[in-house]
């Protein structure tokens, strides 16, 4: 990774992504520089660990991601402490054992400055490997009609 995609140490601005499309400011906090010490941080926790479970915490992390933004907030889930075993369980018997955390998320007010630049990605064709040519999709009509069914 080239050094100028990571972020820099110590507090720094929580981004938010703008989605409207417009050239207005994204967020009605943007008004001055915000460091990320006033961010705060979410613990999404489910009562089993099992897909239903996983489904249900995708559910609730949409809807804090969707009302953040709504809110002109930034949100930045931060799922290695949930993916890693070590500091899952870490992290669970630090709410003293009680469900099981699906993900955590940062939530603060925005920044003003300027994003890092984009890490540079290889093209598709240097990281997928075509093993088999396309099948063909052929409409059977069992009617023996224009392929219009009633």
């Amino acid at each position: 990774m080239p050094p100028q995609t990571a972020a820099a140490g110590g507090p720094r601005p929580v981004p938010i992504r703008d989605f409207t499309g417009t050239a207005e400011p994204a967020s009605v906090y943007a008004g001055g520089e915000v460091a990320d010490r006033h961010a705060r941080y979410a613990v999404l926790v489910t009562g089993g660990d099992l897909a239903r479970d996983w489904i249900a915490a995708g559910e609730a992390l949409s809807a804090v991601l969707l009302t953040a933004a709504g809110d002109g907030l930034a949100a930045s889930p931060m799922s290695d402490l949930v993916e890693v075993v070590p500091a899952r369980a870490m992290l669970r018997r630090m709410l003293g054992d009680v469900g099981h955390p699906a993900m955590v998320v940062r939530i603060g007010v925005p920044g003003r400055a300027e994003p890092a630049p984009v890490s540079p990605r290889r093209p598709s064709v240097a990281a997928v490997e075509v093993v088999a040519e396309p099948v063909a999709v052929v409409d059977v009509d069992d009617d023996g009609g224009d392929g219009n069914r009633a």
